[in-house]
């Protein structure tokens, strides 16, 4: 018999909650933002595309490669799932969907990663990619709608279309407004992408800007949180309840069988 998988949400403290997020898997992550987070003692998920890890080495757009993710991975990160090419989810094909949602996962847990959380190229999702994400075996999901996750939310798929602030070059008055919206029960998610002062402006954190902002969340006692870990998820019945349940179907069939008998020596006698 095997049983319903069981999900319910872990047990945090009671302070405002923030989860912090890097999309793309930039070597600047690992370079810029990695020191800054173990000064501060925080972890993170980053979001890896499978096809470019390690891509462009030796330029501003380098990847990180595969030992410089695992470093992450031991320093207690969460190596979460980007896709294979960051393609758009919303029209691509069944075999398509499989091989951005299901099969990138599982080269990433072949190359010794453990991968729970999914991250949605540009933000985009719809139930049927939920329903590949779920598939797949993904603790939760993360998109980029700017609002805080409920973690009390009645809705089961909740979980598989978080929100997030996307942060580039916010002064630190409108990161402080965009933690205003964090409680004990919701939760802020920033997302972050290139950790650079020469990227992007659109998508790119200055390094001292980074640096204030986690040093603010650490003197304001932000409660920092990996997104995977605000559930608890039992994808398998455990031994204790298989075995237990074992018990119960040999104790029921022992008692059937001594019914059996004890019906027939009272029709021989």
């Amino acid at each position: 018999m095997i049983l319903p998988q069981l999900s319910v949400l872990a047990d945090f403290g009671s302070g405002q909650k923030v989860a912090l997020s890097f999309d793309d898997g930039w070597k600047n992550q690992y370079d810029e933002a990695l020191p800054i987070l173990r000064e501060c003692g925080f972890k993170a998920s980053f979001g890896v595309i499978t096809d470019n890890i390690g891509l462009d080495r030796g330029t501003f757009w380098s990847r990180m490669n595969v030992n410089e993710l695992k470093e992450l991975q031991g320093y207690g990160m969460d190596i979460a799932c980007h896709t294979k090419t960051h393609s758009r989810m919303l029209n691509l094909t069944q075999d398509r969907l499989l091989d951005e949602i299901i099969a990138s996962k599982n080269l990433l847990t072949r190359l010794g990663f453990d991968v729970k959380t999914f991250v949605y190229p540009y933000g985009e999702w719809n139930s049927t990619v939920i329903g590949y994400v779920k598939e797949a075996g993904y603790v939760c999901a993360r998109a980029l709608k700017p609002e805080a996750y409920r973690l009390e939310s009645p809705h089961p798929n909740e979980r598989y279309r978080i929100g997030s602030y996307p942060i580039t070059n916010q002064s630190l008055v409108e990161f402080e407004k965009i933690l205003s919206q964090s409680t004990e029960n919701e939760v802020v998610v920033l997302t972050y992408h290139f950790i650079s002062d020469e990227g992007p402006r659109e998508t790119s954190t200055p390094v001292l800007n980074f640096y204030e902002q986690m040093r603010y969340l650490r003197e304001n006692d932000f409660e920092v949180v990996l997104l995977p870990e605000l559930f608890m998820s039992n994808e398998e019945p455990s031994w204790e309840i298989s075995h237990f349940i074992m018990v119960l179907a040999i104790g029921g069939l022992a008692a059937i069988f001594m019914m059996i008998l004890l019906y027939f020596s009272r029709v021989k006698m």
